[in-house]
């Protein structure tokens, strides 16, 4: 993901388990809560990961909500 606000965001799968991080920054392991919704905590608190879906059903983006802010950013291919 690419967003204005933070930069890049990656999602990774490993060993079954979702995990997002910022450039530079260590992983944080993202858990299911439901359908393209996902929870996650950090130091710095806790927030959720909604993925966004176009009309085909590919994912699109996100919408990352931490601390009352919402930070949206489109999927990059890496």
């Amino acid at each position: 993901m690419e967003s204005d606000e933070v930069g890049y965001l990656n999602v990774v799968l490993e060993d079954n388990k979702l995990y997002g991080y910022p450039d530079n920054q260590p992983k944080t392991e993202i858990k299911y809560e439901s359908k393209d919704r996902f929870n996650f905590e950090t130091p710095r608190g806790s927030g959720t990961v909604t993925f966004t879906r176009d009309s085909q059903q590919q994912i699109t983006g996100m919408i990352v909500m931490v601390n009352g802010n919402a930070l949206k950013g489109e999927k990059v291919k890496q």
